[in-house]
């Protein structure tokens, strides 16, 4: 922090204006809310119908800014957000850094092109009507206020949320809440994907609740799942999180409500798939992908949705090097197999395989040609 100086200015001065035509809709929704307001009902009705939908479009990093309390000048990174509705695009919300979301990426501008919910909290006079000069021409005079929107993300998610939670601890097993619920995946992190549904509301799923495919040796999650990309998925269970270390740092203060979801229970699973593989016998056709290559020893195999079970691949001179190296897909069979239910070490049960199947090059849609051409 330092002291407000002669001719130190903040971002606002900057920043894009509300356009003359959207003033009134930006008044509309940009009625006052803040963290004071939480637990008045009648105000959180209200301004949960002023939540919109907004997408991250730029970043104004280290923006100076001045307290309004104390005077004093700091710096924050604040994201720019625009409306996804096209009649209000022209508009721009400013969101500072500790009031953009209590999930945010190590790299704040990883948050370009993602979608959130924003509430208005406030509309920055930044530049006053000055009286007209009958001297001057009037396209030369300031005549109107003109003002700078501002937004926070951390409001708008704690509305849209808190009501999911309510519903999820409130519900019966019957309740329309665990009905399958569409979403679109909004940000793939390491742990896990963000979804946003149409109401706005966001869901963490962990990649092991995600898909089956998460226990892939071939595939990446870029190989199953995209931005942008409609899924379906269930609510599973939400609670309220204090900020951690790492928001603190931020700014980021108060309890988030948190809501996890899982989409497991809409996919097979493989050890149905490979159960179902063995039991059909000797001879049972099924394609996949090499997983690990040994020309002496043999490969090893995964058969298309038994993710976690790869079985063992007898080496061939027809399988080249290239099969695995550019993750072609190929077709075997079966020639013997078998499974039973064991115990590990910590008493939890699991499905023990042991099958061996062999190249099907007669049925592989490339034929061999993969390692005959140059170019």
């Amino acid at each position: 922090m330092a002291s407000l100086q002669e001719g130190d200015s903040d971002w606002l001065e900057t920043a894009e204006r509300i356009p003359r035509s959207l003033e009134s809709y930006a008044n509309a929704i940009g009625r006052n809310f803040n963290r004071h307001d939480i637990g008045n009902k009648a105000k959180e009705t209200a301004a949960l119908a002023s939540v919109i939908s907004c997408r991250a479009v730029g970043m104004i990093d280290a923006a100076k800014q001045v307290s309004e309390s104390t005077g004093q000048v700091f710096f924050e990174d604040i994201v720019i957000c625009q409306p996804t509705k096209k009649e209000y695009e022209s508009l721009r919300i400013y969101v500072p850094q500790h009031i953009a979301g209590f999930y945010q990426p190590a790299e704040l501008r990883r948050m370009i092109g993602q979608v959130f919910p924003v509430k208005v909290i406030d509309l920055k006079q930044v530049v006053f009507a000055k009286r007209y000069n009958s001297f001057k021409k009037g396209e030369e005079q300031q005549l109107e206020n003109e003002y700078v929107a501002l937004g926070d993300i951390n409001i708008a998610e704690y509305l849209l949320n808190s009501q999911v939670l309510q519903e999820l601890e409130d519900g019966s097993e019957r309740s329309p809440i665990h009905d399958v619920q569409k979403g679109m995946v909004n940000y793939i992190s390491d742990n896990g994907v963000f979804v946003l549904t149409a109401n706005l509301e966001r869901v963490f799923i962990p990649n092991k609740a995600f898909s089956y495919k998460y226990y892939s040796r071939v595939l990446q999650p870029q190989d199953y799942v995209a931005v942008g990309e409609l899924i379906d998925f269930r609510f599973v269970r939400g609670r309220y999180e204090q900020a951690d270390d790492k928001r603190k740092r931020l700014g980021i203060e108060g309890a988030s409500p948190n809501i996890v979801g899982e989409r497991l229970s809409l996919e097979k699973n493989p050890q149905e798939v490979i159960q179902t593989f063995i039991d059909a016998g000797p001879g049972t056709v099924a394609s996949g992908y090499i997983t690990d290559f040994n020309a002496i020893k043999g490969h090893y195999f995964e058969i298309d949705g038994a993710y976690g079970y790869p079985v063992r691949l007898v080496a061939s001179e027809r399988i080249r090097p290239k099969l695995f190296q550019n993750r072609q897909k190929i077709s075997v069979v079966l020639r013997q197999g078998s499974y039973e239910f064991a115990t590990d070490k910590t008493g939890k049960p699991y499905l023990k395989v042991r099958a061996t199947v062999v190249y099907n090059s007669t049925y592989n849609e490339q034929a061999g040609l993969e390692d005959f051409f140059d170019r």
